[in-house]
């Protein structure tokens, strides 16, 4: 879900409602700040985010309700998406936690480092919780990030005009909640995620595998210009008797990582299996 994993002691960086980063989410340009993710617990667990400060390790704006941050580029602007709680008791019934319908989520536009509001906008999605925003290298457009139990998915904002405004009926749903990404292309054209599935490699997870062909997960490639999407099968071809090293890590072994861009039209992805595979953007897809 958070576009990198985090790679240096999570013990260096002040915690955040008492616990330590586990992501990490944009990266200031000038290097000097970091947007980090944490887990905490307010009544179910939920994701919160921050900024830090690179040198001293410590949070130098805590948003308070945000669930994900990023830079616009050039660092001057940020988007913060903040998940708003209104207790609703009475609906819950036998429930004891939270329901869904207690959270509304908006997504701000502002300045940075001023931290002066822009804009808002109230944003809406199938279901689950909003966990990342990716902006636009190129354009006044962000895609935003739903995961939830079983599923998993993306919608858009964009801010062509200056004002916010969703754009309805150009998000992708996907029937897994592994997913990584998403990610633009460098120059802006596509949009490109990935999607994994949990026990591939057997009707028995915790059983080795007879061997042969089978599908991983899948690609999704957005056309931002049209906003049509194409899919394509992640497949890995295995020995019989394969079986991940601890097949109780269900994320680990399930996830295809996150894709990689290293020109505007070629991307990889990385399977569970260890596997590198390469991508071509097709003519269509542009």
């Amino acid at each position: 879900m958070v576009r990198t994993h985090f790679d240096v002691p999570a013990s260096e960086w002040e915690p955040l409602e008492g616990d330590a980063p586990i992501g990490l989410l944009d990266q200031h340009p000038s290097g000097q700040y970091v947007a980090l993710q944490v887990i905490v617990w307010h009544d179910t667990f939920v994701w919160r985010a921050a900024i830090w400060n690179t040198t001293t390790k410590t949070i130098v704006w805590n948003p308070g309700d945000a669930n994900a941050l990023c830079w616009l580029p050039g660092g001057h602007e940020l988007l913060v998406v903040r998940e708003i709680f209104t207790p609703q008791p009475e609906r819950r019934g036998i429930f004891l936690t939270p329901l869904q319908a207690e959270f509304r989520h908006l997504i701000e536009r502002r300045t940075w480092p001023e931290q002066r509001l822009i804009d808002t906008i109230d944003v809406s999605f199938p279901t689950g919780w909003l966990v990342d925003v990716i902006v636009s290298p190129v354009a006044p457009l962000a895609c935003f990030v739903w995961n939830d139990q079983c599923e998993a998915g993306m919608e858009f904002v964009s801010w062509t005009d200056g004002s916010f405004q969703q754009l309805h009926n150009r998000g992708y749903y996907g029937n897994s909640n592994l997913l990584e990404g998403p990610v633009f292309s460098p120059d802006g054209v596509v949009v490109v995620l990935s999607y994994g599935t949990y026990g591939w490699w057997s009707e028995d997870p915790e059983l080795p595998s007879q061997g042969g062909t089978f599908k991983v997960g899948w690609i999704v490639i957005y056309n931002v210009a049209h906003g049509s999407y194409r899919e394509v099968d992640v497949l890995a071809t295995i020995p019989v008797g394969w079986l991940p090293e601890d097949p109780e890590r269900i994320y680990h072994n399930g996830a295809v990582s996150c894709p990689r861009f290293s020109t505007p039209e070629r991307f990889s992805v990385t399977l569970p299996t260890g596997e590198q595979q390469n991508f071509l953007i097709n003519p269509g897809d542009r």
